[in-house]
């Protein structure tokens, strides 16, 4: 893996952008319900925790921490044990949803730089954006403090987006032209089972497949495959 690139961890996802993402890039993480958005989002840390000595920092507004540690702690993701040795924080900010943006924003920034950061994810952002009620204020918030943050301290940073099912739309669409990537997640039924599919729609300095990947999920997290369920293998 290139120096410049931060590896996500999941199995058969990196060798479809060049090794991994580009360090310091900001990236959006969009998904339905059942897609895996926090679940891709969690093994990207713990990726660059367990294999490349990078802190991370995990904002949630949905997930408490109990929750957020035993499920990932079922996936084989201990972070509990990253946390105990002062390299990785749970910024639980479910109960300041009726705060000042930039107030978060100030405390999620304090949290990157107490700890010296290099991965990020804020979960959902949707709960930042939903505050925001006027576009050119929510560019601002991406562009002036988030992108910048990211690609001046190479802090590699993924935005959970949400996106009701059924619904092709990823994002409000100043996410997706002001952050350097986005991924798309799907999940959706198919003859009585859910199946996922996963597509790299874009990524700025990085020559990206971007075919359509179905994926699974299973006890070590998000594994992707080359061809559909009923015939697919292990996309390594």
């Amino acid at each position: 893996m290139p120096e410049d690139r931060a590896a996500t961890g999941v199995d058969g996802f990196d060798n479809l952008i060049e090794g991994g993402f580009p360090t310091g890039s900001l990236i959006l993480v969009a998904g339905n319900a059942g897609s895996g958005k926090t679940v891709f989002a969690a093994q990207f840390l713990y990726c660059g925790l367990s294999r490349h000595n990078e802190r991370g920092v995990y904002v949630s507004f949905a997930e408490d921490r109990k929750t957020f540690l035993s499920n990932m702690k079922k996936l084989n993701m201990d972070f509990e044990k990253y946390e105990n040795d002062g390299v990785f924080t749970f910024l639980d900010l479910i109960t300041a949803r009726e705060e000042a943006v930039q107030t978060m924003i100030q405390t999620i920034l304090t949290e990157v730089n107490d700890i010296n950061a290099k991965r990020l994810v804020i979960d959902p952002f949707t709960a930042l954006m939903q505050a925001i009620h006027d576009k050119i204020d929510a560019r601002i918030l991406l562009h002036t403090i988030l992108w910048k943050m990211a690609h001046q301290t190479n802090v590699t940073t993924f935005l959970i987006s949400e996106k009701p099912l059924g619904f092709e739309t990823r994002s409000p669409e100043v996410e997706e032209f002001v952050c350097d990537g986005v991924v798309s997640l799907n999940a959706y039924p198919e003859g009585g089972l859910l199946k996922r599919s996963l597509q790299v729609v874009k990524l700025r300095g990085t020559r990206v497949k971007t075919a359509m990947h179905n994926y699974d999920i299973d006890e070590h997290g998000i594994r992707l495959y080359s061809l559909p369920f009923s015939q697919g293998r292990p996309l390594r």
